[in-house]
């Protein structure tokens, strides 16, 4: 009798580790996950795993200036202060606009309220991104002055 449980308690077990393997099937079917997920408003990972809350500050491109002195604080209480200078050209006296604002997907917030110029930036550690008017990535040899550092 202790013989038959001790096979009994083996074929269990074998069966168990073979369960516990690979799941997949091969069919000459293609796989279907579904829809994605409407991720509009839905905060991202950075929302949790960065420290993104402070103040960042760069020169942006400008087509007709030096370019655009850029601050933009993102508070903790998801307000917002956005102020940009434009270097060489006119009084050179800064414009600021402050509002709400909202995670977008993923890494992007959007400014609300925001309308005269950009309002979305991708946030990575230590730095954002400004996004074009589309909310793409800027491409091309001046993507890399698009980013504002932290202070």
């Amino acid at each position: 009798m202790k013989k038959q449980l001790i096979w009994l308690f083996a074929a269990v077990f074998m069966m168990t580790i073979v369960s516990c393997g690979s799941s997949e099937t091969e069919t000459d079917e293609p796989t279907t996950i579904g829809a994605a997920p409407d991720l509009e408003g839905a905060e991202g990972t950075a929302s949790v795993s960065l420290d993104w809350a402070g103040t960042y500050e760069g020169v942006v491109p400008c087509a007709d200036c030096s370019g655009i002195q850029t601050t933009l604080v993102l508070s903790a209480d998801k307000s917002y202060n956005l102020t940009v200078s434009y270097l060489g050209k006119g009084d050179g006296k800064p414009t600021s606009v402050h509002g709400g604002w909202s995670w977008k997907t993923g890494n992007i917030v959007m400014l609300n309220g925001e309308n005269f110029g950009p309002d979305q930036f991708f946030v990575s550690e230590g730095y954002v991104e400004q996004l074009d008017l589309e909310g793409n990535k800027i491409t091309g040899d001046l993507a890399d002055k698009y980013i504002l550092k932290k202070k």
